[in-house]
């Protein structure tokens, strides 16, 4: 990804399903399949064969640690 299209999908306004998906992530309700979907489509993928797994190479992390992100995100516990 170049810092262009990281720019551009990070600058678009977002879809409704991108606003309720990141609700459900800042209220600590969204599911790993939710996260991998709210990823994928924020960063052009395809949401329906984008998985959680997918999401954690995405950001170079493992699942363990990208769940412990979500959680931080969340406001949870560090």
């Amino acid at each position: 990804m170049t810092d262009g299209e990281d720019s551009d999908s990070l600058s678009r306004t977002p879809t409704a399903e991108e606003r309720r998906l990141q609700a459900k992530l800042d209220a600590d309700t969204i599911s790993e399949r939710e996260y991998a979907r709210l990823t994928a489509l924020r960063f052009g993928k395809d949401p329906n064969e984008f998985s959680f797994a997918d999401a954690a190479e995405f950001f170079g992390v493992t699942e363990s640690e990208l769940r412990e992100e979500m959680a931080w995100l969340a406001g949870g516990p560090d």
